[in-house]
């Protein structure tokens, strides 16, 4: 099956992804940036210096001051949305697996960007070190998009701290950086966050769960096996160990929405058992990712 189907597709035709601050970018686009240039809306005007187009001439102030004015307009700049899609072994787990969540969402989010003339960029964090698709513009590339995304799978070690803070370093990137992972992680979530607090990054963090990781229901004796490590551990499960592993998740969660909201990273949680369609179009949106 598609990863969108044309339909679905059909409902996102109109939305856009959101940014909160204003950044700038090469192309003109979608985005509001702070510089004058020549766009449809009007700014502020300027005295004529020799040598600017005179088309921009404004005549009106002229029949009425005698004195020569341009006409400055708001410049509208193209958004550059990153996709950063956790690929460790973890995101396999679940029924559905959280990387085809992971997978739908990105699609959709870029498909919202591509249609709004701006430009988009994949990258799958993972080992042995991160692929990505470079930067595509226009709904005529949804097709690469979709092969790219299709080829990803779940392998090897969660290195998401380092792959975050080796991406940012390559690739000093600015605009609307999207992270969609699970964020389980033993040395805590901070270290994949740190790295997208910066000035030129407008940064949210989808957290993807399976409904099993979110409310487990074990009884009796397991061995729980580490996906990513390999690594294991013999439980029994009682209802007072679920409840503690109910508070140890929630803790968990609460550090990244503490530490996101400190930062002024968008946070949203998600479990696979959500409706596709319900996530995109109302929690999104909610959420303000896009609008």
């Amino acid at each position: 099956m598609p990863l969108l189907s044309s339909e679905f597709m059909a409902k996102l035709d109109g939305l856009q992804v959101a940014m909160r601050k204003v950044l700038s970018g090469r192309f003109r686009g979608e985005r509001r940036s702070r510089r004058k240039g020549r766009s449809v809306e009007f700014a502020d005007h300027r005295e004529y210096a020799f040598g600017d187009d005179i088309r921009f001439l404004d005549w009106h102030l002229l029949a009425r001051l005698d004195r020569f004015f341009l006409k400055l307009f708001h410049d509208e700049e193209e958004l550059r949305l990153h996709l950063l899609v956790d690929t460790s072994r973890s995101m396999a787990f679940g029924q559905p697996e959280k990387i085809d969540h992971a997978r739908r969402v990105a699609a959709a989010l870029a498909y919202v960007a591509l249609s709004s003339m701006n430009r988009v960029k994949i990258v799958a964090l993972g080992e042995p070190t991160p692929s990505e698709l470079p930067w595509q513009r226009g709904v005529q590339s949804i097709g690469r998009i979709f092969g790219f995304l299709e080829g990803i799978e779940p392998a090897g070690k969660n290195l998401l701290g380092p792959g975050v803070r080796r991406w940012v370093s390559e690739a000093r990137p600015s605009g609307v950086v999207v992270l969609i992972s699970d964020l389980l992680d033993r040395d805590g979530p901070v270290p994949a966050l740190r790295p997208l607090v910066r000035n030129t990054l407008d940064a949210h963090l989808i957290q993807i769960l399976s409904a099993e990781e979110k409310d487990p229901e074990i009884e009796g004796d397991y061995r729980l096996v580490d996906s990513e490590i390999g690594d294991g551990v013999d439980v029994t499960g009682t209802q007072a160990r679920m409840a503690a592993y109910r508070r140890n998740l929630t803790a968990y969660v609460a550090e990244i929405e503490a530490y996101a909201r400190r930062h002024a990273i968008g946070h949203f949680l998600t479990t696979t058992d959500t409706p596709f369609e319900d996530l995109v179009l109302q929690h999104l949106r909610e959420r303000g990712i896009i609008r």
